[in-house]
């Protein structure tokens, strides 16, 4: 049983890497294609018009814009690893809901699907492993991606419940024919996760929601 714990935690690992990578590398690719054309427009304009300087401007702006992105990119991406230190700390859901979906949000965009969140202030900490969460609702996002025909959308939010956090995933859209398989996210392997977080899954189909019920206080058994 922890074997297959242990092959789905590098796989999900690496499957967020490389979505992160792929965008990063886009954002740097409009980087180095807005900062060559400045360059050729300066090498054969010189100093320029009104009008090219204005130009110039708008190109700085965009090549601003998308070295803030890829900051921003990085910035969840260190959150996300720093979190696979810590098998129990006292972590904000909201952040760590936030870091899963924006670095999933290549693999939406990839399947034409909008991955959105809904956060509520003022949530308590939740003490326990950030990372296994993470990794559970991945899944589900991503079964739920699997479902979905392009255009449709997936929500993700959290309510505290008692002594206990809901995570709601909801979505909304045609549901295709037919049915893809995880590489790493089998029923049994998230089982094993769930046991350990004495977390518990429930769906509501009528409202194509899924929720994730996790304790504020968890006590890992890995």
């Amino acid at each position: 049983m922890n074997e297959k714990k242990e092959t789905a935690r590098p796989a999900f690992i690496a499957k967020i890497i490389a979505s992160f990578t792929h965008e990063l590398k886009n954002h740097l690719a409009i980087i180095r294609e807005s900062a060559g054309l400045m360059s050729d427009m300066i090498e054969y304009k010189g100093g320029g018009s009104e009008e090219d300087k204005k130009k110039y401007l708008d190109i700085l702006k965009s090549i601003h814009k998308q070295t803030e992105r890829s900051s921003g990119f990085i910035t969840y991406l260190n959150r996300f690893s720093h979190r696979m230190d810590r098998i129990r700390d006292s972590y904000d859901i909201n952040e760590a809901l936030e870091d899963i979906t924006v670095l999933m949000s290549r693999l939406a965009n990839h399947r034409q699907l909008i991955l959105e969140n809904n956060f509520r202030d003022n949530l308590p900490s939740v003490y326990g492993n950030a990372a296994v969460v993470q990794f559970i609702c991945y899944c589900i996002i991503e079964q739920k991606m699997f479902s979905l025909a392009s255009g449709g959308s997936i929500l993700v939010c959290a309510e505290e419940a008692g002594d206990k956090m809901n995570i709601k995933i909801i979505s909304n859209g045609t549901i295709k024919e037919g049915s893809e398989e995880s590489d790493f996210c089998l029923s049994e392997t998230i089982d094993l996760f769930l046991k350990s977080i004495s977390g518990e899954i429930t769906k509501n189909d009528s409202k194509n929601e899924t929720t994730l019920t996790i304790p504020l206080a968890i006590s890992e058994a890995d």
